[in-house]
């Protein structure tokens, strides 16, 4: 059974990750680009093969990478997120890696990149909503406990005048 003619067949079809092949020198031995993806590479598959990593992403990302294949050299997965502007707009990643070996010989890495974009901007809506709700919740949590000392002082003048309570406080 061959893995690349099962890869570049049916399989990544359907697959809506990026997918590269490192080899245990780090550069690109392989790249399957989603169709969702296409849009958002400014590169096609091919002038990925044969570079090392650090010579094509951005350099904030060549840390991020690097962690990530110490941990696969040492037969551990690794996972990380991170932004990167795209044709002037931010979009969100998530970076899955995973060891490959042969035998006990440490290979390469095989990594799944996911756009997680959409998932983000729902975070951060949800977080801005979150934040709006607890400033809406103190807000009325004060007013409450205003008017619940305004009741009791009611209550006492009411007292002093020696008529009955009116509230239940």
């Amino acid at each position: 059974m061959d893995i690349k003619n099962i890869l570049n067949g049916d399989l990544l079809k359907y697959c809506e990750e990026l997918i590269f092949v490192f080899d245990n020198n780090k550069r690109f031995i392989f790249c399957h680009i989603s169709k969702s993806m296409q849009d958002l590479l400014l590169f096609s598959p091919e002038y990925f093969l044969g570079k090392i990593y650090s010579e094509i992403m951005p350099e904030f990302m060549n840390n991020l990478f690097n962690d990530s294949y110490e941990k696969n050299q040492l037969g551990e997965s690794a996972t990380y997120d991170y932004e990167i502007i795209i044709n002037g707009n931010k979009r969100f990643f998530s970076s899955r890696q995973y060891p490959i070996f042969d035998s006990q010989l440490f290979i390469g890495a095989i990594a799944f990149i996911r756009d997680i974009t959409q998932r983000k901007q729902f975070e951060e809506e949800m977080a801005h909503q979150k934040k709006e709700l607890e400033i809406i919740n103190k807000y009325a949590l004060n007013r409450e406990l205003n008017n619940i000392e305004l009741k009791k002082e009611i209550n006492e003048l009411l007292s002093r005048l020696g008529e009955d309570k009116k509230y239940n406080v």
